[in-house]
């Protein structure tokens, strides 16, 4: 037996409905104050943040990388 319910509702009304919290006025505030920390200019030191937050680890993991890449490439240099 298949029961199939179709609720029409927006976001808001289904995330009201769990009882979810509305981050909509919190999230305005956190874009404004971002759009105008843009508009100001940001520093090195604000760009040099966002980007070890954006990448993580990332970064680490790509000069392992490079590092392994470059001693495999010398070794091969070498024996040739």
């Amino acid at each position: 037996m298949k029961i199939k319910i179709n609720i029409d509702c927006t976001p808001k009304e289904a995330r009201s409905f769990f009882g979810l919290p509305d981050f909509e006025e919190f999230q305005a505030d956190l874009m404004k104050a971002a759009q105008e920390k843009l508009q100001k200019g940001l520093s090195s030191e604000d760009w040099d943040a966002l980007m070890k937050t954006w990448a993580g680890g990332a970064g680490a993991g790509w000069t392992e990388f490079q590092k392994s890449f470059f001693a495999a490439a010398g070794a091969s240099k070498s024996k040739a």
